[in-house]
């Protein structure tokens, strides 16, 4: 049997082995593009003991050196984000966003959540700042999974009680804040080169105390607050 007719692929002759030989570049495809379904995502941290300050997601790319409030600078990999630029997606990539998720270290101090979830402001922008597509308490934007964790740990005395309620948002990966399924229903879109982000402000609760995190001498210790955003939604890049 022929190996066109065994595997049903085209017989190369030798002469074409190697073509199209002129190729010597990667062009994009005209009016073709590929669609990754991949959130873009970043990470805050607030370290213990450290008030509560404002921060920008979106805006270290990796490799990027980052300072948490408080803490040691280091540089971000994969783990922490997926962003190539700082604040903008590199040509000729596009996103399609239509939800947004927060969630939050599960060993972080339960009083450190709920001053979290209710004293910060989390906001989305794309464009600028005046176009804020999602603005609230993190109590508004679950987490999309992760751990739930509600009970009491008692140790050998009294003074070792801790009580534990700590989650944002039911452990189902469709919990998320959502803007639409498309552009219809109120998704946006990250254009080429256009700026983008995601604000952590206290300084707009004029109501409560500013916070401080737990210290780690604390019981039980604190931990500080890292936050994981993701963007959920679609990429939309030129065919190469």
């Amino acid at each position: 049997m022929s190996k066109t007719g065994r595997y049903g692929l085209p017989w190369i002759e030798p002469k074409d082995l190697g073509r199209p030989r002129w190729t010597h570049a990667n062009p994009q495809v005209a009016d073709e593009a590929e669609v990754i379904y991949e959130p873009l995502r970043d990470r805050l941290i607030t370290v213990a003991g450290q008030a509560f300050s404002t921060q920008g997601a979106f805006s270290i790319p990796i490799n990027g050196n980052y300072l948490p409030p408080g803490g040691t600078a280091f540089q971000k990999t994969r783990f922490d984000t997926n962003l190539k630029q700082a604040g903008q997606l590199p040509n000729p990539n596009k996103f399609q966003v239509e939800g947004m998720s927060l969630q939050i270290n599960p060993n972080i101090h339960p009083y450190d959540a709920v001053a979290f979830a209710l004293q910060m402001l989390i906001t989305l922008t794309i464009g600028d700042n005046d176009k804020r597509y999602i603005e609230g308490q993190p109590l508004f934007i679950p987490g999309a999974g992760g751990l739930h964790i509600s009970g009491q740990l008692l140790q050998a005395t009294a003074a070792d009680y801790h009580g534990l309620a700590v989650s944002n948002g039911w452990q189902v990966n469709r919990n998320v804040r959502v803007l639409g399924e498309d552009l219809s229903s109120g998704a946006q879109v990250i254009e080429q080169g256009q700026t983008f982000g995601v604000s952590e402000d206290p300084t707009q609760d004029k109501y409560d105390s500013a916070y401080t995190t737990q210290a780690t001498s604390t019981k039980p210790p604190g931990t500080g607050v890292q936050s994981f955003y993701a963007l959920w939604g679609h990429w939309l890049r030129g065919v190469q």
